[in-house]
């Protein structure tokens, strides 16, 4: 599937214009339904020079992490169709889209641009793995000139005249599902080269001087993840962005979010030590390893397997850095956290929205890792999930069956006990995380 976007984004009008086009679809008989944030109007819709009909539909159900969308039910499904519409993004959007007077950041928590097409007239139950390939876009954006731009895209060209930037981006083509974007008029950026590898960082004056130390870090972590998982999906030349507010981090092809810091009194930015910055970069350590950790649905239970190896991984990457000999110093904070958050549901059966999905697919799988590499051996353990994800990197189908089956044939019939007790423990209300996990 490809998609044509030229977008015009007026931040202190909270305005966003898009026309384009989406080309290529290879759902069988077409697609009929796609998802587009409420507040839009739409002012064509035509496929083959014809005007498709259509309803918008506010009750039918939303993809997963949508709070604004609504569906748009097309009267015939079609295999291309040409769009316009424009509207109004006042408010922030799942705490992490706004289009505003000093920031613009767009995903697709909001659905600002047609999404999640869907092979099926049957709209009461949302399907994320329909129509849910990997596609291309091109994009145009027009920003007004003093704003730092960057997407999860190649940019091509850029066009700058006293009243507006136009960027020309191309995809690198690995996207399954998201068109992200990020502009600011209160950032810098900063870019540097090591190891082969060039990243850069976004973020408010206040953070320049620690985000240079930062970057060093996550090109040494990056090449450490490597050796541990193998080649990422993601090859390409990372950005790190930290907003100018808060928000929550998540991860794109090649560019990383996360919130930022504007008090220049702020603590955290004074220790400039190794120590420290490699504690600053836990966050960010988490959402690097997604790079590789991005291998499961995101939309249901299996999402353990992709929040579960992406922390567990985040912390043998700070225990390597920080040259620590054990897990001590992290553990008594993660059962803190499962002590305070008690819950009911195993792992395999928790939902993926609210406090329990981060107690479930965060904290109890990292420990349920820092036990499997005290029984089995950090070896071993990632000579196991380096062939999961070399197994599951490009249909993105990973699921626990397949990790116990895989789990049994190269890590035995103890592993795969091991794994499926703590999956399948409900509330781990039984568990002794001390005594049964982490003593061996």
């Amino acid at each position: 599937m490809k998609y044509n976007l030229d977008v015009k984004i007026i931040p202190e009008e909270h305005y966003i214009k898009v026309k384009g086009s989406i080309k290529n679809i290879t759902i069988p008989n077409g697609a009929n339904v796609f998802y587009l944030n409420e507040n839009f109007k739409i002012n064509k819709l035509t496929s083959g020079g014809k005007d498709i009909e259509y309803i918008q539909d506010k009750t039918k159900p939303k993809p997963p992490y949508d709070l604004v969308s609504q569906s748009v039910i097309l009267k015939t499904p079609v295999t291309e169709f040409d769009f316009e519409y424009d509207g109004y993004i006042s408010e922030i959007v799942a705490n992490v889209n706004q289009i505003d007077g000093d920031m613009v950041e767009l995903a697709m928590y909001c659905a600002w641009y047609p999404k999640n097409f869907l092979h099926t007239d049957n709209t009461e139950e949302f399907d994320p793995n329909v129509g849910n390939d990997c596609f291309e876009f091109e994009l145009t954006v027009e920003l007004p000139p003093e704003y730092i731009f960057a997407a999860n895209a190649e940019i091509k060209n850029v066009k700058q005249s006293k009243d507006v930037t136009v960027y020309n981006l191309s995809s690198y083509g690995i996207d399954r599902g998201d068109i992200a974007v990020f502009a600011s008029n209160k950032v810098v950026r900063i870019e540097r080269s090591a190891n082969g590898l060039t990243v850069s960082a976004i973020c408010p004056p206040v953070m320049e001087k620690k985000n240079t130390l930062k970057l060093d870090v996550l090109i040494e972590a990056q090449k450490r993840m490597t050796k541990l998982l193998g080649e990422p999906m993601i090859n390409q030349s990372t950005c790190y962005i930290n907003r100018p507010r808060g928000g929550w981090g998540y991860v794109r092809t090649a560019i990383v979010l996360m919130p930022g810091i504007t008090d220049e009194n702020h603590e955290s930015l004074k220790d400039l030590s190794e120590e420290a910055i490699i504690h600053f970069c836990g966050l960010d350590l988490h959402e690097l390893a997604h790079y590789w950790w991005g291998i499961a649905s995101s939309s249901d239970s299996n999402d353990w397997i992709n929040e579960g190896g992406a922390e567990f991984t985040m912390l043998c990457i700070k225990k390597d850095m920080l040259k620590l000999e054990n897990y001590n110093s992290f553990v008594n904070s993660y059962i803190e956290r499962i002590n305070r958050c008690p819950s009911d549901e195993a792992i395999i059966e928790t939902p993926n929205d609210g406090e329990i999905r981060e107690i479930n697919f965060y904290t109890k799988t990292a420990i349920m890792y820092i036990g499997a590499e005290i029984r089995f051996g950090r070896e071993g353990l990632f000579k196991f999930l380096r062939e999961f994800y070399e197994q599951n990197k490009d249909e993105g189908g990973a699921d626990t069956d397949k990790f116990l089956e895989l789990c049994e044939e190269i890590l035995g019939k103890e592993a795969k006990e091991y794994f499926d007790w703590l999956l399948s423990a409900k509330g781990w209300r039984n568990i002794n995380i001390e005594k049964d996990i982490l003593k061996y």
